[in-house]
């Protein structure tokens, strides 16, 4: 039996997404990292096991962008499929958790849905 990932808890993030794209203002952007944050968003992102020996994960799609390590993410299924060009496999991680491990870990920005209409890239600073 497939698992497919639970993209509920991420309708309120993509329709931010959405607005912010076509409409961008401060507070549209705003209410998109406050969400990212705040909020009950799931993001998938590509990984795959850490070496042998130590424990977590490693991001595969991080390219340095700008002169910034980059994270790509994902808000779903349909978004990693337009973004992939091979089988990818991806974690899924709280959109909160997970940017504030990628600032206390050199991440310096985060494209979420690349590749698609709603695209965002968002700047992340350590705390």
């Amino acid at each position: 039996m497939e698992n497919k990932f639970p993209e509920g808890p991420n309708s309120r993030l993509v329709n931010l997404m959405t607005i912010a794209c076509h409409d961008q203002t401060p507070e549209n952007n705003a209410a998109v990292t406050n969400e990212l944050f705040n909020g009950n968003a799931v993001l998938l992102v590509p990984t795959e096991p850490a070496e042998e020996g130590s424990k977590g994960v490693t991001f595969t799609h991080a390219p340095v962008i700008e002169g910034k390590v980059t994270l790509f993410a994902f808000t779903g299924e349909a978004a990693v499929l337009s973004f992939a060009k091979e089988d990818i496999c991806c974690m899924g991680f709280p959109s909160g958790v997970l940017l504030r491990h990628c600032m206390d870990n050199g991440i310096g920005a985060i494209v979420v849905d690349p590749n698609t209409p709603n695209e965002v890239h968002m700047g992340l600073k350590a705390a």
